[in-house]
Parts: structure tokens; C-alpha cells; sequence
């Protein structure tokens, strides 16, 4: 069975520092909290030391940072991807669009750093119009803005 597990988290405080989602994560391909998650499960403040525990536990790990992008570790090798410019109108569903982006590039077999820019390129159009996916790219919206990625 070749399946992908992904994982993503909400905000718990309870629930992000327990040891039942430290085990969570370990059963995952693929996990992508915000830094704000991220610092919470692992309690370090700086995002580099955070990636860097939760990698550790999960194969894939990806950590949104917003407008600064996005970092990550694969195979033992950490990327990072900044954010393309965008005019923030509302930022709900921002991560989901992310995370939906990340999970088209991997799923299609690009490597970690194009993965990341899909991602960051998703995540900043949602950010442009107002609702959680009215602002999600098209597919081919995605090949156009990133030349054929």
C-alpha cells in the first residue's frame, strides 16, 4: 500500500504539548505545523531548533512561517522558501492552501525546495481574497506563475 500520511495541526495548547501527538507525528510521512505550533509541541522559541526536533520524529517536516515562508528538513537536509509578495486581505485558510500546495509538488514527485515554493506561492494567493480557498490558484494559474514548475 504506498500511501502518504500528512499532518497538519490545529491550535490546542493542551493537545500541542501532549506526548499522544509527539506519537501522532511520528506515524506521519509528511508534518506541517505553523512556527506557532511548532514552538509550542517542541517549546523552542528559535524556528531553526524547533525544525529540527520535529524532524527527528517525522521524515518530511515543514514549518509555515507566514510572509517570511516557509523551512524544512527532508532526508537530512534542511530548505528554505521565502514568501512571494502578496496583498494581505484575509489570511484564513492561508495554511491550508500551503499545505495543499506542498502535498501537489510532493505527490508529483518534485523535489523539497519546489515543494516549498508551490506551497509558498498558494498560501500568499489565498492570502488576496477574502475566505478560506476563494483565492487558491489553478493548476494552471500554479504552471504560469512558476514557469512550468
Amino acid at each position: 500500500m504506498n500511501k502518504t500520511v500528512s499532518l497538519d495541526t490545529s491550535w490546542d495548547e493542551e493537545w500541542l504539548q501532549s506526548a499522544e501527538l509527539k506519537a501522532m507525528i511520528g506515524l506521519a510521512d509528511i508534518f506541517m505545523p505553523n512556527l506557532k505550533e511548532a514552538q509550542r509541541i517542541t517549546g523552542k522559541h528559535d524556528p531553526e531548533e524547533a525544525l529540527a526536533e520535529l524532524a527527528a520524529l517525522c521524515p518530511v517536516t515543514v514549518i509555515k512561517l507566514g510572509e517570511r515562508g516557509a523551512i524544512g528538513q527532508s532526508d537530512g537536509k534542511r530548505y528554505a522558501a521565502e514568501a512571494p509578495q502578496a496583498d494581505v486581505v484575509d489570511s484564513t485558510g492561508a495554511g491550508d492552501c500551503f499545505a495543499a500546495g506542498f502535498l501537489y509538488g510532493w505527490l508529483q514527485g518534485r523535489h523539497m525546495a519546489d515543494c516549498l515554493r508551490i506551497a509558498n506561492y498558494c498560501g500568499s494567493k489565498s492570502v488576496e481574497a477574502v475566505g478560506g480557498y476563494t483565492g487558491a490558484p489553478s493548476r494552471e494559474q500554479l504552471l504560469k506563475a512558476l514557469n512550468g514548475l
